[in-house]
């Protein structure tokens, strides 16, 4: 199962709470071995997939997802 969401609380073993991409919480331990972190440039691209279309000119303009501005 894959799930995007954002750890919110975790240690070097475990993660704790995260926020799944539908901005729903969750508690639990699971192993920080069974996460994947992702950089801001897959996070970015993840979260133009979620965003409406109608709406990512709001957030994106003209910018490519993906391309972080410095």
């Amino acid at each position: 199962m894959t799930v995007y969401a954002v750890a919110e609380r975790w240690n070097p073993s475990h993660i704790f709470s995260w926020a799944d991409d539908g901005r729903h919480p969750h508690w639990a331990w699971i192993p920080a071995g069974n996460v994947e972190r992702v950089n801001d440039s897959e996070w970015d691209i993840r979260e133009y997939h979620r965003c409406p279309e109608n709406l990512r000119s709001i957030q994106w303009g003209d910018r490519p997802p993906g391309f972080i501005p410095a």
